[in-house]
């Protein structure tokens, strides 16, 4: 073979490396032994590009895999907001912030709730828009809030044209705030989405989502992950409306909101669920793949070995990832196991290898707790748990599950830095999360004490009376 032919497949061969998969230079006349190599790297090349195209479609299966956790740990988060007060103004407040930081989906966001009274849509909470002065109010059948809200389906307006449609409807005052907002900015809104906000089977309002500072639009994809959000809302906001309604009724509040937080819980077990299920079967599948092409390569292409255990560590990454989430959405443990066994695994998987260290202990009287109040009382060990790993600054928090006559006890304490819990408290934004821990535990009769002061670490401790059914 000649020398230079020789240096031509040396080159080709180093090219194959790279990822070009350039033919094979010609070869004129040759040897059956030079026939024969040209035949076996002619059949490697094909196993190379096949093993390329199976990698690229492996790396787009993880790449989507990605996409559908960091959506359900944002969904996640959501329902953390959306559960930590029952108050209509705080919620609307605290939904509106989580949406704004969502500024790689939206430039400006506007909620609607439905008033019966006067037959309109009032525009209640708002991010982005203008503010001039007064709430929008628009009719059913007006703009998009009024036909989503309609028609209880969600609308994707795509491009300037299609949102300019979606305004021409709007009719009277709103329409002159319409124009002003228009002229606010350069460039013409270029994509919309609106959803309806549905709770047991009635529309309550709508939530508007839009592009104007740039020239994207939204995907099919997009508006999946806000009719979801969309489900989220609807559900905690007709809960609030409820609760004002019903004022001090205790009887009726109790009933009503434990619905909801069971429905809640429902969901949860339900995306937890589907997470482990769906998500979970297709990372083994990808897995057990990854194994199989592993072993198909020959062992002389130590770079396509490399690749591929690097795809096998980040599919064990995120299945790691997953499995952790899922157990912050609902953990299965609990309906198994029970509230002590969830706690236990929950603080000996707390936070990360900065966290603080976490001791539990309990009383074995504690391990038959009724199912919902071991759920409640999970959520309470869970948020005051995450209280101290953001807040405080500890070093160790201890938590101690404990039967005192006929009440359960929790208590979680830490040696952080503590606060002024009477500041915190009238700070609506800043105390969601312990409104949040006192109204679960009211629904049992419960009560939330909190004890802390600057440099003396901080106890919370919840209370709630046994039931009849609780021994």
């Amino acid at each position: 073979m000649q020398r230079e032919l020789i240096k031509r497949l040396a080159d080709t061969c180093a090219a194959w490396l790279d990822g070009d998969w350039q033919e094979l230079p010609p070869l004129a006349e040759s040897t059956e032994e030079e026939a024969a190599l040209y035949t076996s790297l002619r059949q490697l090349r094909t196993r190379l590009v096949s093993c390329a195209k199976n990698g690229q479609r492996r790396n787009k299966t993880v790449q989507e895999l990605e996409d559908d956790l960091r959506e359900a740990q944002l969904l996640s988060e959501a329902a953390k907001v959306l559960t930590s007060t029952l108050e209509l103004e705080p919620l609307l407040k605290a939904t509106t912030d989580k949406i704004a930081e969502m500024s790689e989906l939206t430039d400006g966001a506007a909620m609607f709730l439905y008033d019966p009274a006067r037959n309109v849509l009032e525009m209640v909470a708002t991010f982005g828009y203008p503010d001039y002065g007064r709430q929008a109010c628009l009719a059913p059948g007006e703009g998009a809030p009024g036909v989503v809200f309609l028609l209880r389906q969600p609308i994707l307006a795509m491009g300037e044209d299609e949102v300019a449609q979606l305004y021409a409807s709007v009719r009277g005052e709103e329409k002159r705030y319409v124009d002003l907002f228009a002229r606010s900015h350069p460039l013409p809104s270029q994509s919309v989405i609106c959803v309806p906000f549905v709770a047991r089977g009635k529309a309550i309002g709508s939530l508007q989502l839009e592009h104007w500072r740039d020239t994207r639009t939204y995907t099919e994809r997009d508006l999946s992950l806000v009719v979801r959000l969309a489900d989220l809302i609807a559900i905690s906001v007709d809960n609030a409306m409820l609760w004002r309604e019903l004022g001090k009724k205790e009887e009726r509040l109790h009933h009503m909101v434990g619905q909801l937080i069971n429905a809640q819980e429902a969901e949860r077990k339900r995306i937890a669920r589907e997470l482990h299920d769906d998500a979970g079967q297709a990372l083994t599948t990808l897995a057990v793949g990854l194994s199989t092409l592993s072993s198909s390569v020959p062992g002389d292409l130590p770079e396509i070995h490399s690749k591929i255990a690097g795809l096998r560590d980040e599919v064990k990454g995120i299945m790691g990832r997953m499995r952790d989430l899922t157990f912050a959405i609902r953990p299965s443990i609990l309906d198994d196991l029970g509230l002590v066994a969830a706690l236990k695994w929950y603080a000996s998987h707390f936070g990360g290898s900065d966290s603080p260290q976490v001791l539990f202990s309990y009383d074995d009287d504690t391990r038959a707790l009724d199912p919902l109040m071991a759920t409640m009382l999970f959520r309470v060990a869970q948020e005051a748990l995450n209280n101290a790993l953001r807040h405080s600054q500890a070093t160790q928090v201890r938590m101690a599950l404990r039967t005192v006559g006929r009440t359960v006890v929790l208590v979680v304490e830490d040696d952080g830095i503590g606060f002024r819990v009477d500041e915190v408290l009238r700070d609506p934004a800043a105390s969601l999360g312990l409104q949040g821990m006192s109204e679960r535990l009211a629904l049992f009769n419960g009560s939330l004490h909190i004890d802390s002061f600057p440099g003396r670490g901080t106890i919370v401790r919840a209370c709630v009376p046994l039931s009849q059914d609780n021994g």
